[in-house]
Formats: C-alpha cells, sequence, structure tokens
C-alpha cells in the first residue's frame, strides 16, 4: 500500500491532496498569511502524523482485543533546535476513556505502541530520498480562478485566461434540486496541474451551499467520487 501527500502552493494559495492507494481526499491547510509556504509547518506534521497514527492504529487493536473505547486523545512532541537540524527529545502520550480494567488498557496502550508504523519509522531512521523534479514548469499558474455560469438547464464550471475558456465542467438540470454532471475538458495547457479536479471541487463546495444534489455521468466526475468518499454527500 503506497501512501503519498502533495502541496502545490501559489501565493494566497494552496492545495493539498493525500492519497493511500487508490483512494485520494483533499485536506484544507491554509497559506501563511504573508509570504511564501503554508501556516501550518512540517513539524507541526509531523506530530500531526505521530498523534494520528497512534490513535487510528488504537482503535484497530481495540477491535482486535475487544476492547471498547470511548474517547481517545493522543499528544505529541518534539524539540526542533535549528534549520537543517533533525528533532530531538520526540515523545507522546495518550488518554483513553473505556470501560475495560486498567490492566487491559495498559496492555492496549503498550501493544499499539509497538505496531505504530508512523513511529517505528522515526525508530528506524529511515532514509529520506531527495528525487530530482527536472526543469521548473513554464505552463499557466497551477491554481486558477473558477468561473460560473448557468442559463436555462445547463450550467458550467470554468476556468479563462484571456477571454479564452481552457477548462469546463458541465451539467445539466434536471429539477430546482437536481444536475447531472455530464462533460469535463481541459486543455493541454493545463494538463497536470490539477484542473479538472479544482472544478469539481468548486461545484461541489456549491453543490453543498445551495443544498443541490448531483449525479455524476461524466467519467471524470464519476472516478472522482468513487475515489474521494469526502465529497459524496453531495450524491444522490
Amino acid at each position: 500500500m503506497r501512501i503519498s501527500a502533495s502541496l502545490t502552493h501559489a501565493p494566497g494559495q494552496q492545495r493539498v491532496v493525500m492519497r493511500t492507494g487508490d483512494a485520494e481526499h483533499t485536506l484544507a491547510v491554509a497559506p501563511k498569511a504573508a509570504g511564501g509556504g503554508s501556516a501550518t509547518n512540517g513539524g507541526e506534521f509531523l506530530m500531526l502524523a505521530l498523534a494520528t497514527c497512534y490513535c487510528n492504529d488504537l482503535y484497530r487493536e481495540a477491535a482486535r482485543l475487544g476492547v471498547v473505547l470511548e474517547r481517545v486523545e493522543v499528544q505529541a512532541e518534539a524539540e526542533f533546535a535549528g534549520i537543517g537540524l533533525a528533532a530531538r527529545d520526540v515523545r507522546y502520550r495518550a488518554r483513553v476513556q473505556s470501560p475495560a480494567p486498567p490492566d487491559t488498557i495498559a496492555r492496549l496502550l503498550r501493544e499499539t505502541d509497538a505496531v505504530a508504523e508512523v513511529h517505528n519509522t522515526l525508530r528506524q531512521g529511515v532514509p529520506v530520498q531527495w528525487i530530482d523534479g527536472g526543469p521548473p514548469e513554464t505552463t499557466l499558474p497551477m491554481t486558477h480562478s473558477i468561473e460560473h455560469q448557468e442559463a436555462g438547464s445547463t450550467g458550467a464550471f470554468f476556468i479563462q485566461q484571456a477571454g479564452e475558456r481552457l477548462a469546463e465542467m458541465t451539467y445539466s438540470r434536471t429539477n430546482p434540486t437536481l444536475i447531472i454532471i455530464d462533460h469535463t475538458q481541459v486543455d493541454e495547457r493545463l494538463k497536470g496541474q490539477g484542473a479538472g479536479r479544482q472544478l469539481l471541487d468548486a461545484l461541489v463546495a456549491w453543490a453543498r451551499e445551495t443544498k443541490t444534489r448531483v449525479v455524476a455521468l461524466c467519467p471524470f466526475a464519476k472516478a472522482q467520487f468513487d475515489k474521494d468518499p469526502s465529497i459524496r454527500d453531495v450524491l444522490v
């Protein structure tokens, strides 16, 4: 199972995509209010990775042992001394609420610590390899302004540059609260920049705001809904 994360950033704009196997979802991470980069730094994300991994693994191991968990709290911390230096004094703690006996909970915490994958990755000092991504891209900006038009029974979310429509996701309206996504098209100049997904994200946000239900007949849109459970709430 391959797990990956990608971050695309431009001034004032940011998109984070997480993937586990074939499943993909986006994560809302704000850019810095001033200057480049993310408002959440890498050290904070690393501590979140430790806390999230242990929390998820607690529920997995609790199910294996037949332990009921009512609440889980995990806190991770480390000392980052300066630019280019590895973290030190990495530690974490966990608290759980459960009707299980204290010795059972102690066993659960101990056994979960032994199998927590992110923790074991750090403990083993797995090398991190830098891969040359090649020359800088010279295509259009990676994040685009999405426009929306609707006339009669048809509508579209689209990206337009200098009066030219370079990407669009079109839909048909069947009634005041239901639309059918029927087509997505992205110009070659926007390929590889996530333009299609940006169009879908804009449509999903609009559908939630207007309480519109969605049917995805377009193959691209259907594939995105199949991969990302977090946006399926707008589907019929």
